[in-house]
């Protein structure tokens, strides 16, 4: 039980203060398909997401939002985040 509740509480934490990087961002910006995976994945309303984009929040890089943006957009977490 313990490990199940531990795997639900690290799939909506972020990795440290890690960033997107801002080219990732930038093709984020500009497809509502990715926004509003993000949205339903983390559980936020679409502008929440806008915000989180807009400010580069550390909410995009939670094990849901990471997910979803190496599947859309066919990268590592190397070529996702900043270093």
């Amino acid at each position: 039980m313990i490990a199940e509740l531990k795997t639900k509480i690290a799939k909506y934490m972020p990795l440290n203060d890690m960033r997107l990087r801002e080219s990732v961002i930038g093709v984020i910006k500009s497809d509502n398909n990715i926004k509003t995976k993000l949205a339903l994945s983390l559980n936020k309303s679409y502008p929440t997401i806008q915000r989180y984009i807009n400010n580069n929040d550390v909410m995009l890089t939670t094990a849901s939002a990471m997910e979803v943006l190496r599947s859309e957009l066919q990268l590592t977490n190397e070529e996702l985040l900043n270093n």
